[in-house]
């Protein structure tokens, strides 16, 4: 098992009342393998521009874990210089064991909080994760709905 490329994220912001996606909307992510002193500066994030389909792919780390939060990843949606969308997105919890129990991660140990005991999580912002071809790390796909 490689977690060290982690997901392929696929992120797709979509307008709340239309059915079209939005395209070249800017999406900003990002995700921290650890919340320790050692790792502080291990962390990936970016900003892209959607495709014409109003479409978003980005690799990224599974994110690590700390006290009080379910894995996430952080991710802001712009349109037209407006920030349309600020939230997070959810490993499923059952995913996040599985890989908190591999090498890259079980230093750490287990999260201390699940799905259903963080005061943020939002079940419409779980990813829908399946493991990538070759047995390399997760793909986790959504689609958001933003307002313009």
């Amino acid at each position: 098992m490689n977690l060290d490329r982690g997901p392929s994220t696929r992120l797709r912001p979509r307008e709340a009342l239309a059915a079209a996606g939005v395209a070249g909307a800017g999406l900003a992510w990002s995700a921290q393998a650890a919340t320790t002193p050692q790792n502080a500066r291990r962390f990936l994030r970016g900003h892209q521009r959607t495709d014409a389909q109003g479409r978003a792919r980005f690799d990224t780390i599974y994110p690590g874990w700390y006290s009080g939060r379910t894995p996430h990843i952080h991710l802001k949606v712009h349109v037209g210089g407006n920030v349309v969308h600020s939230g997070q997105v959810f490993m499923p919890d059952a995913q996040s064991h599985a890989v908190y129990r591999t090498r890259y991660y079980k230093g750490r140990g287990i999260e201390d909080t699940s799905s259903a005991r963080d005061s943020i999580y939002e079940p419409r912002s779980l990813l829908a994760v399946t493991r990538r071809p070759g047995n390399r790390g997760f793909r986790g796909a959504i689609h958001l709905a933003v307002k313009r």
